[in-house]
């Protein structure tokens, strides 16, 4: 899933748990809106808050955090000659990993197993897609390149999958919260401490 559509897919919770957040003010209220402490939108926005601020800190982490972790591990990987020649070197080496990692993802199936069994020259097939190699090209480097792409597409599908748990779950946090006497309007951080207060009709 790509971050863009997970934003949206965020944006649309925080909506519904706007919606939920404020109906469930109003079931608690009985229909008598001066009983409530804070008006059924400040209820609202607390929900939707919740489901959208921890998943989109969440969301920011993992997007740092991520593709370092991943050039941790690809770097690691590679062989120990090419790694035994300095930083600067493993640097170029991961540098080219990563261009060939690109274009295998414009390759069909056919091509990329005529480049994983040597029958074909990779330098000329990625060429032939838009993407140039500053040599020639090693062996070891298909078999890292498809191990960053792997673990790419494993760390998006987990990211999206996380974030949007943590965001559900966060919803429902604070839709659990919510009650006549419960402080809304002062705030999501403040609000927190003020339910731990606040006693319960």
């Amino acid at each position: 899933m790509s971050t863009s559509l997970l934003l949206l897919i965020i944006a649309l919770i925080g909506f519904i748990a706007f919606l939920a957040g404020r109906a469930r003010s109003f079931a608690r209220s009985g229909g008598k809106l001066a009983s409530l402490h804070s008006l059924p939108g400040y209820h609202g926005s607390y929900v939707a808050i919740w489901a959208m601020l921890p998943a989109l800190l969440l969301l920011a982490v993992w997007l740092i955090a991520a593709p370092i972790y991943i050039d941790y591990t690809v770097r690691s990987s590679l062989p120990e000659p090419v790694q035994n020649q300095g930083a600067a070197t493993v640097q170029l080496a991961l540098g080219q990993v990563k261009s060939v990692a690109a274009g295998f993802e414009r390759l069909s199936a056919d091509e990329l197993a005529a480049i994983e069994n040597g029958s074909t020259n990779m330098r000329e097939v990625l060429a032939s897609k838009g993407v140039a190699l500053a040599g020639e090209g090693e062996p070891y480097m298909v078999q890292s390149a498809q191990q960053f792409n792997a673990m790419r597409q494993y760390s998006r599908w987990l990211m999206s999958a996380v974030v949007l748990l943590v965001s559900v779950a966060g919803g429902l946090y604070a839709i659990r919260n919510i009650d006549v006497r419960f402080r809304a309007a002062i705030g999501w951080s403040a609000s927190c401490s003020a339910r731990s207060s606040s006693p319960r009709p």
